[in-house]
């Protein structure tokens, strides 16, 4: 349900999601090391608030609240939680947009220290993922479960998730969208860390709605990922 108010649009929503990602990683170019893969999982319901209010100039101003309980499966654990999230976000006619959040998983059944804060300066030039996209994110702890770091790390992210990492990293990515095959959208791209630039990711990856499919490469390893995600 929603309200209007003086100082915009007050909305209350269930929210639900399930996500499934597979990746292949072709550990070492000169045939040292076996292809090795990992698959992650998660279910997730609960409710949402949401306070949105129109700037003059055709700014958007954002504020939102969540809490869900959340179910991870895969290689990695299986854990169950009740996860909450706060955030506070500016998008401007510009095409700029700035935001702050934090998230949390309370009554972890593996582990209680699941956290995580980020910010985030964006500039695309068109919508849609079409056109040049540029971003920095800068991040405290972790903002993706598990289950999330599959999708941007491949198994890098797999392994580093299992344990909160307090030190600042100052993400960046840089891509350009066109279109192909209809309502699909190629987009090459370059991220990573402002403090290992010689480990940042590129390749090119291939969507249509809530498909994706692409290959990527941090210098070290090959990797091909495919990815399936629905909202409802």
């Amino acid at each position: 349900g929603n309200a209007n108010e003086a100082g915009g649009l007050i909305q209350l929503s269930l929210i639900g999601e399930a996500s499934y990602a597979e990746v292949e990683s072709d550990a070492a170019r000169n045939n040292a090391a076996p292809t090795a893969t990992a698959d992650a999982s998660y279910v997730r319901l609960g409710f949402a608030l949401d306070h949105t209010r129109n700037l003059d100039g055709g700014g958007v101003f954002t504020q939102s609240g969540e809490m869900s309980v959340r179910y991870d499966e895969g290689d990695l654990y299986k854990r169950g939680g009740l996860e909450l999230g706060l955030a506070v976000g500016l998008d401007l006619a510009n095409g700029f947009s700035f935001d702050l959040a934090g998230r949390g998983i309370l009554l972890h059944e593996e582990s209680a220290d699941d956290w995580g804060i980020s910010g985030g300066i964006r500039w695309a030039s068109q919508a849609d993922g079409l056109g040049f996209a540029l971003a920095f994110t800068p991040e405290w702890g972790n903002m993706a479960s598990a289950s999330d770091s599959i999708w941007d790390n491949g198994l890098v992210g797999f392994d580093n998730s299992r344990e909160v990492d307090s030190n600042g990293r100052y993400g960046f990515d840089a891509r350009y969208g066109v279109r192909l095959f209809g309502n699909g959208v190629l987009t090459p791209f370059v991220a990573g860390d402002a403090n290992a630039v010689n480990d940042a990711r590129y390749g090119t990856e291939y969507r249509l709605g809530g498909f994706a499919a692409g290959v990527e490469s941090n210098g070290e390893a090959d990797n091909g990922f495919i990815r399936f995600e629905t909202d409802f």
